[in-house]
């Protein structure tokens, strides 16, 4: 069985749980992982999953952050180890591993230089020259993954991580309402507001329940609305998720028959990439910026009964479809 180094992208905690995923099937089939992170995500899948003794745990913070300079991109690389141990290396999200190891196996549905807009230009360059040069197999979830990443490296599509564990729920006022902006200020100061206006409300009135990221919280709020935990439980008792469409947040809610209202900053390709998704299919639609948090509920009624009769899901069992591409290897 192989040894293999899986690195993790640091922006959110949807990378590293879908890497500690990754790991936990690779180790099951008989593999040695050794997978670099940050520490609190490290930690919080680690006490959520558990861990196995064949798989070993690095702190690691790449520090990807949408404004980096290009020093900064690549920073990271310096706090590597050696690589030539292992017999694979994966990279998340993050192409500038090639030029430690050459043979690099890239993961994850987009590339930040190419879906942020403003991103350092010497290194989208540097990443550009990188993967024509090397061109990496890339294995991702292909419901998300964009026509650009295809045609640049080559592609090998598995499902989403996880497997279907809810079905959805006959009407919104059947289950509770989850609001998330994960870590974008942007988005975050416009739910901050929704959240205040929704606690000064009587009752949740669509809804048995809103959960809300602890940063969108008021001092005061009423019992109906708690901070949000993100465990099973809170995606099971969900009908509606008010969220920035990450592809992590949004496996969980499709793995729970969730329908998603997805909220983004302006200009973000991957963000609108996924929404784009979730509408084609009749598993999500749009609020904005602009919208009363009231109206925003009454008019989805249509697309939730899109939703629960036209949806069509996608693949999951991401994770057993990763490790498949290491079995006889």
């Amino acid at each position: 069985m192989g040894k293999i180094a899986i690195i993790s992208c640091d922006h959110g905690f949807g990378h590293i749980k879908r890497c500690y995923l990754y790991s936990l099937e690779l180790v099951k089939r008989g593999h040695f992982v050794e997978l670099f992170g940050p520490q609190d995500g490290l930690s919080k899948f680690s006490d959520l999953y558990g861990g196995q003794a064949k798989l070993n745990l690095h702190f690691l913070n790449t520090s990807s952050r949408p404004d980096n300079s290009m020093s900064q991109w690549l920073n990271w690389l310096t706090s590597m180890p050696d690589l030539k141990s292992f017999d694979y290396v994966v990279s998340d999200n993050l192409p500038e591993l090639l030029t430690l190891r050459n043979d690099t196996i890239l993961s994850g549905s987009f590339f930040w230089h190419t879906d942020i807009p403003n991103i350092d230009r010497d290194y989208k360059h540097f990443c550009e020259d990188l993967i024509f040069k090397y061109r990496p197999k890339h294995i991702a979830a292909e419901f998300f993954v964009s026509d650009e990443l295809k045609a640049s490296s080559e592609f090998l599509p598995i499902g989403l991580i996880g497997n279907v564990s809810t079905p959805p729920k006959n009407s919104l006022k059947y289950g509770a309402l989850l609001i998330s902006g994960g870590k974008n200020n942007i988005i975050n100061q416009h739910l901050r507001q929704w959240v205040s206006a929704l606690s000064k409300k009587s009752s949740p009135k669509t809804f048995t329940k809103i959960y809300a990221d602890e940063a969108l919280l008021p001092k005061k709020c009423p019992p109906w609305i708690t901070r949000a935990v993100f465990d099973e439980d809170m995606y099971s008792s969900l009908s509606l998720a008010l969220i920035r469409p990450g592809v992590g947040t949004v496996t969980d809610c499709l793995r729970h028959g969730v329908f998603i209202l997805s909220i983004s900053e302006p200009d973000n390709h991957e963000m609108k990439r996924n929404l784009r998704v979730l509408k084609d299919y009749h598993l999500g639609d749009e609020a904005g910026f602009a919208d009363d948090v009231s109206d925003v509920f009454e008019r989805i009624d249509r697309s939730y009964c899109d939703f629960l009769t036209k949806r069509t899901p996608p693949k999951f069992n991401g994770a057993q479809g990763f490790a498949d591409y290491f079995e006889g290897k």
